[in-house]
């Protein structure tokens, strides 16, 4: 499925599954710069970036039975590179 990145909402920027499952990408300060993933009020795990505005390296926190997955939060990763 694939993944949209929205507006800026609730602070953070929405990235939401054709589903309607969604992530908040919120900017991660100090260095390396990057973002930290919530999802439903969880931290699901953090996206750096390594050159600006290019993604570089993410890391998932979740556990294996999140209706979310490292699949996911890569293809926002993916989302990011094109935006």
């Amino acid at each position: 499925m694939g993944w949209k990145l929205g507006a800026w909402e609730c602070g953070g920027l929405l990235a939401e599954r054709d589903d309607g499952e969604r992530f908040y990408l919120y900017r991660r300060l100090g260095p390396p710069e990057g973002y930290i993933v919530r999802w439903r009020g969880r931290s699901a795990g953090e996206i750096l970036c390594f050159s600006p505005g290019r993604p570089g390296r993410a890391s998932w926190l979740l556990y294996k039975g999140a209706r979310v997955s490292e699949q996911d939060l890569l293809e926002v990763v993916r989302e990011l590179g094109r935006g």
